[in-house]
């Protein structure tokens, strides 16, 4: 197996509203992203979507700790998937590291996706998550958008790099 990267995105001075991937290649097995990020204002996340679709088909289970406890959450028909960007308290501009798996992407059935992700701030309430999650569509991904939660802009320094993952 071999990776090759497609597209890697660095983010600006004053951030931005979304990170697009589009006219991803149909030509490989499996998409990975690698992204390091956050969002401007403290506490928010990063939504991630297929396609542009915000139709409530995304579905998963998450596993997660805090630095203090552990738990899980359970979301059905939602219009995204959340990855937690900070846990920060306030005034700390803590990034999130994320692994974000999607094999099979251009094949004809539902699509599953695996994060692994944690964040960074200067105390005990930052975040470790795994998960599991589909998206109930039988479309081939042909774009992924990153997209900063509540309308607020994913911050300068972040940076997403989509590959692809293929039989070479």
């Amino acid at each position: 197996m071999g990776m090759e990267l497609v597209e890697q995105v660095e983010v600006g001075a004053g951030g931005v509203a979304s990170i697009n991937f589009a006219a991803i290649p149909q030509d490989a097995l499996d998409l990975q992203i690698l992204l390091s990020g956050s969002v401007l204002t403290g506490g928010m996340n990063i939504d991630m979507r297929f396609n542009n679709n915000s139709g409530a088909s995304y579905y998963l289970k998450k596993l997660y700790g805090t630095g203090t406890g552990v738990g899980s959450i359970s979301l059905s028909s939602d219009s995204k998937f959340t990855l937690q960007a900070t846990g920060s308290p306030s005034g700390w501009d803590g990034f999130s590291n994320a692994t974000i798996y999607i094999p099979n992407y251009a094949g004809t059935q539902n699509k599953s996706v695996q994060v692994d992700a944690v964040n960074e701030n200067n105390g005990t309430g930052a975040f470790q998550e795994f998960y599991g999650a589909l998206w109930l569509n039988s479309s081939a991904i042909s774009s992924i958008q990153l997209l900063g939660d509540g309308g607020n802009n994913i911050a300068q320094y972040t940076i997403a790099s989509l590959y692809k993952v293929t039989n070479a």
